[in-house]
């Protein structure tokens, strides 16, 4: 998971990176424009000065939002509208023998401003836009008389004015594919690789539970297989109950539950209830669902003592702050395996043919 997100930030490493990449071109591009160097080619100064200030501020908020790493958002549409406005103001305002000349500062600069605005949208919006900013500076020559040479000028500064531009839109948009295909092909892999992980782990589980099951119904199969052990013997068919019940509970760990303890508990205690025993069921306090590993000693012990009773059983399960423990009594007797953990503990005790075990996990236990 921590490889899946590392490389989904990456990917989006590499946009922010693009990003300030156009964000710099533009920058460039602006603050090195002619104006401040022909202030006094400009009859009209101070409709430029002001589109000059448009266009630094679009390009400072741009900045901010890099810094952010936001979007424009709604305000991509004003942005766009006042940068027209700026190629509007600069252009019209602007001596007509300085047209797509260096003097016409706005001409090859606009464009630009244009590309950072629509930097992750559609590529034909950019081209629309920067065909709307050429359309200006041709409405105002349409309003000259022009010889060859200019019309020549014009469009020999055309091609950096709406061909570069779209160029850096096309590359754009090509990087932005590229990221996402490789986004997805990597978040494809993860998906694979955990698929495969859980499975693993699955299938390590599972063999587990049959080797447990394995040390103790072998043996017994084999001695019921080559008569060493009798069937109609009762310690035998106290046995194949306990063994039974482990495998019922066993094959309930891999079920949802919310109570896993509840659940397995249930299921290990059906084979006796199959076998005429009435069993009581109660529960106490609250608690919060152990390891597997802890459930099955909690468990096991229990179940051995059910088995074993031939009429009736009490089981209770008692949860506190500091201890969770499953309670047994039944009319019956037989032997109980150790617990085969530490931190849960086995009380066992058999009076007048009837035997009470609690199977005890406790706070203490669960820090250790």
């Amino acid at each position: 998971m921590a490889s899946m997100t590392h490389r989904g930030i990456t990917a989006q490493e590499l946009l922010h990176g693009l990003r300030l990449a156009i964000t710099t071109i533009a920058g460039t591009v602006l603050l090195t424009a002619s104006l401040p160097r022909k202030l006094a080619a400009h009859d009209h100064l101070t409709p430029q000065l002001g589109a000059y200030a448009t266009l630094l501020g679009l390009l400072a908020v741009e900045i901010v939002l890099l810094v952010r790493r936001r979007d424009w958002g709604r305000l991509r549409g004003p942005a766009l509208g006042l940068t027209l406005a700026a190629s509007i103001l600069s252009t019209w305002t602007l001596r007509p023998e300085y047209l797509t000349t260096s003097t016409d500062w706005s001409f090859g600069t606009t464009g630009w401003i244009g590309v950072i605005l629509l930097y992750n949208r559609p590529i034909s919006l950019l081209a629309a836009f920067l065909v709307a900013h050429e359309a200006v500076t041709v409405a105002r020559v349409l309003t000259l008389p022009v010889d060859r040479d200019f019309v020549l000028n014009l469009v020999a500064g055309s091609v950096g004015t709406v061909g570069f531009p779209l160029a850096c839109g096309l590359a754009s948009v090509a990087l932005r594919s590229i990221a996402a295909l490789a986004e997805r092909a990597q978040a494809e892999t993860a998906a694979i690789r955990t698929a495969d992980a859980v499975a693993t782990a699955r299938h390590a589980a599972r063999q587990h539970r049959l080797a447990l099951l394995d040390a103790a119904v072998e043996p017994l199969l084999q001695g019921l297989a080559d008569g060493g052990r009798i069937p109609t013997d009762p310690a035998v068919q106290r046995d194949c109950a306990v063994e039974a019940a482990r495998l019922r509970r066993m094959l309930a760990e891999t079920d949802l539950s919310d109570d896993p303890l509840l659940h397995e508990l249930r299921h290990g205690a059906d084979v006796a209830e199959r076998q005429g025993l009435l069993i009581e069921f109660e529960t106490v306090g609250i608690w919060s669902a152990p390891s597997v590993e802890v459930r099955r000693a909690l468990l096991d012990g229990p179940l051995a003592a059910l088995s074993g009773a031939r009429s009736w059983a009490r089981v209770s399960v008692i949860g506190t702050g500091e201890a969770l423990s499953v309670n047994v009594v039944a009319d019956g007797t037989g032997p109980v395996a150790p617990s085969p953990r530490t931190d849960v503990e086995y009380l066992v005790v058999s009076e007048d043919d009837t035997t009470w075990i609690e199977a005890r996990w406790t706070a203490a236990s669960r820090s250790s």
